[in-house]
């Protein structure tokens, strides 16, 4: 690798990393794909409930109107709450109901999620993505970059060390990526570390708590047992004191 020039490395990278990023790309529209079916099988569950909720209001509201023209008498906090309790009686009634519909198109929607994964569309994409990694160009700077760059977040970083002039060739963008590399090693190492001694220094202070309370409870309980003692020398002396 250390034989090519700054030009080719950037030209290889560069194209490598554009496949790899298209196929990733490809790979999420699948995705895309597949939530949006699910997403249109849950659409009709969606409209039932929606229609369920206005129902159940218009229901509420023409008792209330109802009981209103047949002489009931309330005032408007009271007709706000009879309004409430009525609704969530009528939700609380039909919600079993509307548990099974839930059921029902979740399963639904789960099997058009699976089913859209080989519909048209997702073939398609998937066809794109295979062409893409079969390609020659690519196939050949796959097969003349190591193995342990070969990924979408190394070419981006050894193709940005040329391309801002950070590296001239292979080993100096190599030896950038290893320190960056290990800088953020040692700095997610160092949070992961602080994190531990945080919750080490909480833990340390519960205890500290902990034990204060039980010597506090332990003072108290001295205490108290001494004043029953005493109650008791007193009681006995007093008695003695009678019999002489």
């Amino acid at each position: 690798m250390n034989t090519y020039s700054r030009e080719e490395l950037l030209d290889m990278f560069g194209y490598s990393f554009q496949v790899l990023k298209t196929v990733e790309d490809l790979d999420e529209a699948i995705k895309k794909e597949q939530e949006r079916a699910s997403r249109v099988s849950m659409s009709t569950f969606y409209k039932i409930k929606s229609v369920y909720v206005k129902i159940l209001l218009i229901f509420t509201a023409l008792c209330i109107v109802w009981g209103l023209l047949t002489g009931a008498r309330a005032n408007f906090w009271q007709m706000i709450i009879v309004f409430g309790l009525y609704y969530i009686m009528l939700r609380l009634l039909f919600s079993p109901i509307m548990m099974v519909l839930h059921f029902i198109y979740s399963r639904f929607a789960n099997k058009a999620y699976k089913v859209a994964a080989d519909n048209e569309a997702s073939n398609q994409y998937r066809e794109q993505g295979v062409v893409l990694l079969q390609d020659k160009e690519f196939l050949s700077y796959k097969a003349q970059i190591p193995k342990q760059y070969f990924n979408i977040n190394d070419l981006y970083l050894l193709y940005s060390y040329l391309e801002n002039y950070r590296a001239d060739n292979f080993k100096e963008a190599a030896n950038l990526l290893a320190e960056e590399q290990h800088r953020n090693q040692v700095e997610y190492n160092q949070q992961i570390m602080q994190q531990s001694l945080t919750s080490i220094e909480r833990n340390a202070q519960y205890q500290s708590v902990i034990q204060t309370i039980h010597l506090l409870e332990t003072r108290s309980m001295r205490t108290e047992l001494g004043s029953q003692l005493n109650g008791i020398q007193n009681s006995i002396g007093s008695i003695f004191r009678k019999i002489r």
